[in-house]
């Protein structure tokens, strides 16, 4: 498996985790309209919902690694292909 592959399959892999996590949280934790206003004063402390949105917060600095990452490997790639 080549390198761009891997890294397209990891931002997969953790686009799809963030996404489900984000779907749990608005579940559990943000319900919807006034309702779910009044709800989240109670859910906001859940140690549940504080562990989802840590995780997700965890995941989403990741991503931007690995994309900082991939943008310079990929710069450093075209600057030894052009002999800078």
């Amino acid at each position: 498996m080549n390198t761009l592959a891997k890294v397209l399959l990891c931002v997969i892999g953790i686009t799809s985790l963030h996404w489900f996590l984000m779907q749990v949280y608005l579940y559990m934790c943000v319900r919807s309209g006034l309702w779910g206003f009044f709800t989240s004063f109670i859910t906001m402390g859940s140690p549940v919902c504080q562990f989802i949105n840590f995780i997700q917060y965890e995941i989403s600095k990741q991503y931007i690694i690995i994309w900082s990452t991939a943008a310079a490997t990929l710069l450093g790639w075209i600057m030894t292909k052009i002999k800078i």
